[in-house]
């Protein structure tokens, strides 16, 4: 990846985790990586250096105990979220429905009064829990984002997200526009936005 830059290689690397935990086919891994680099041929040839091996699931013998995640604080006492053991067909890793999981939408507010679109999810513990603001990406608020938000909550933290387009209608109503939207949003506008988030 010596030609690319660092927010190419981001990219390009969560692509390829995408391809090895089996979210994506390789067709899909490569049309991604060329939107990245350019051409097809380019991402073809730059894949090729790459560690693309599945990654292997999470398993367990009968002898040997299954494999636990350290508690939060003493509070879960389950699993932290991990790849399926079979890839997904709609990419979700936790769904909404989730028994470990409870989800919501607050109402949080920017600076100005604007509903942020925010979407929340904490794990069904008692007790109090660490909370993380998981940021996304120049995608917007995407299911992905959804589901890392999810993630998050069965690791024991209270997550949430905010849609940074929240004021032109979020994401799914812009669609392929959402990226130039986020481009053209003020530094302090995000900071602001996301500093609202920290006072719930």
């Amino acid at each position: 990846m010596d030609g690319l830059n660092d927010t190419q290689r981001y990219f390009v690397e969560e692509h390829i985790e995408d391809f090895r935990d089996g979210l994506i086919g390789r067709r899909e891994l490569i049309r991604k990586v060329a939107i990245v680099v350019g051409s097809s041929a380019a991402a073809a040839t730059l894949l090729a250096a790459c560690d693309l091996s599945p990654r292997p699931a999470a398993t367990s013998s009968p002898t040997s105990p299954a494999p636990t995640a350290p508690a939060t604080q003493g509070l879960i006492g389950q699993p932290f979220a991990t790849p399926p053991p079979a890839a997904t067909t709609d990419g979700v890793t936790v769904k909404e429905t989730d028994p470990r999981i409870a989800v919501s939408k607050p109402e949080i507010k920017g600076p100005d009064g604007a509903s942020l679109m925010a979407y929340m999810a904490k794990p069904n513990v008692s007790g109090s829990v660490p909370g993380v603001i998981v940021i996304h990406e120049n995608r917007g608020q995407t299911e992905h984002i959804r589901d890392v938000v999810r993630r998050a909550a069965t690791a024991g933290f209270v997550a949430v997200n905010i849609d940074l387009t929240a004021r032109q209608g979020g994401g799914d109503k812009l669609g392929d526009a959402v990226t130039g939207a986020i481009g053209n949003l003020a530094l302090k506008q995000k900071l602001d936005d996301h500093a609202a988030v920290s006072r719930i």
